[in-house]
């Protein structure tokens, strides 16, 4: 019974941290399009200062920038939720942990 347990403890350990990684790898592209989005927010804002400041008959309203339109078209992913058998328990937790390397 003890091994079952160990062995069904380590699959689950595995599968979470597959996951955990599969997520962690899906924040880091994530946070370079931000920067980015950032980034190119940053040098459009710099050109719009130059040519407000030289061209005071502009309307008020502007067209949206590139950045914006980066910003709106990041994709996001969605996991399907856990199966019951996994999502239940004080353990998982303490697997969640276990896997992560901070």
């Amino acid at each position: 019974m003890k091994a079952a347990l160990e062995g069904t403890l380590a699959e689950t350990s595995a599968r979470f941290g597959t996951q955990l990684a599969q997520i962690q790898a899906l924040v880091s592209g994530i946070e370079a399009q931000l920067g980015d989005v950032r980034a190119d927010s940053e040098r459009e804002n710099q050109s719009t200062s130059v040519s407000w400041s030289s061209s005071r008959s502009r309307s008020r309203r502007s067209p949206p920038t590139a950045a914006c339109s980066r910003a709106r078209n990041i994709t996001t992913t969605t996991f399907p939720p856990p199966r019951p058998s996994e999502a239940t328990g004080s353990g998982v937790s303490a697997l969640l942990q276990r896997a992560s390397p901070g």
